[in-house]
């Protein structure tokens, strides 16, 4: 699944920034990236001009992304900006199930304090680590006052906010209403960022306004077509619609683009199993359960397609564990009629106790 780096920049000082531009064309291309943009024309649509050089950088895969940004940090290790990026980054892996949460995630607090150390003002290194605390460290009380800061010093960050929004309405620590208001907020405020469109169209699947959320959800596809997230919460959406058929046809594109991405095959497997299908729902978690014997898969997302394919005990081991490890998405349980199999297991209150408390 390919990855960029989008960067806008404002030159100040012009013999600084060519000591990068010497030497990070070469760690580009040692990490596989192909620059699709650099200076040229551009045009503000909409918001203030901040900006004047825009670049745009692809990578073949996400983790070579996240090595060549490392590599270029280490050219000047006291510039915030880049070490909040890194940060969420690590903190993104841990939430796709990419990597083992307790190693992404303490990565990415490490890397958001050395931000705000150097800058106490970057309200995207607060957010971050507002986001571990709540979601690896179940520090509830303290995320609300680290997501509180940020908001305080940039009432308009629409990431976070539809992030601590979706997180709060998936815990039940905000109504539906509640999360919809802010996440509402966040569009407006960024209408045409298609990751928190798709964060707005989870907030109203999650509230059972399932037409709405698939308007959101295409709505925010056609904003960026190749994006993995806005095209999974559009599969996401029909799946809890009952619209299985639709979620079939977007299968194929979606697991060639992300390389069978764990959630575009856990959602598939729970899919068949609603749709009749056990041999096919069997077949998504033997797969999954085949890669996790030589690399990391997702506990959480082996519990979803194992369960769905019939193995209730066995999807619930996996799911004990994901808790254990503290796996973002053991989160999304409570409220996500993917986990159904699950929450219905007679040791399902004991498991996430400390998950809600």
């Amino acid at each position: 699944m390919r990855a960029y780096w989008i960067a806008h920049a404002k030159i100040i000082d012009a013999a600084t920034y060519k000591k990068y531009t010497d030497r990070v064309p070469e760690i580009i291309s040692r990490y596989g990236g192909k620059v699709l943009a650099r200076g040229g024309r551009y045009r503000i649509m909409e918001g203030p001009e901040e900006f004047e050089r825009h670049i745009v950088i692809e990578f073949p895969t996400f983790e070579q992304a996240v090595a060549c940004f490392e590599k270029a940090i280490a050219l000047d290790p006291e510039y915030a900006e880049p070490l909040a990026w890194l940060a969420d980054s690590y903190r993104l892996i841990a939430t796709f199930g990419g990597a083992p949460s307790g190693e992404c995630m303490s990565k990415a607090r490490a890397l958001a304090e050395r931000a705000l150390s150097i800058d106490p003002g970057q309200t995207d290194a607060l957010a971050t680590l507002a986001s571990v605390t709540e979601l690896y460290d179940r520090d509830y009380p303290r995320s609300d006052a680290l997501y509180n800061r940020a908001f305080e010093m940039d009432p308009q960050n629409s990431i976070a906010r539809a992030q601590w929004a979706v997180w709060r309405e998936v815990r039940q620590a905000m109504t539906d209403e509640e999360a919809l208001a802010q996440l509402r907020r966040a569009v407006a405020d960024d209408p045409l960022n298609a990751w928190v469109g798709g964060m707005h169209s989870f907030g109203l699947s999650i509230a059972g306004r399932h037409a709405e959320g698939i308007l959101e959800g295409e709505r925010s596809l056609e904003l960026d077509p190749e994006s993995f997230f806005a095209r999974w919460s559009l599969m996401r959406s029909f799946a809890w619609a009952g619209q299985y058929d639709r979620v079939i046809e977007m299968a194929p594109a979606i697991l060639l683009e992300s390389g069978r991405h764990v959630w575009a095959l856990g959602l598939l497997a729970w899919t068949w199993a609603q749709a009749g299908h056990m041999d096919r729902a069997r077949a998504c978690a033997e797969e999954l359960e085949a890669r996790s014997r030589h690399e990391f898969v997702s506990a959480a997302w082996l519990s979803v397609a194992v369960a769905a394919a019939g193995r209730t005990e066995e999807g619930f081991g996996h799911f004990e564990r994901a808790v254990a490890e503290r796996e973002p998405t053991t989160l999304w349980s409570r409220r996500f009629v993917i986990f159904s199999p699950l929450r219905a297991h007679p040791r399902y209150e004991e498991v996430t106790r400390p998950l809600y408390c």
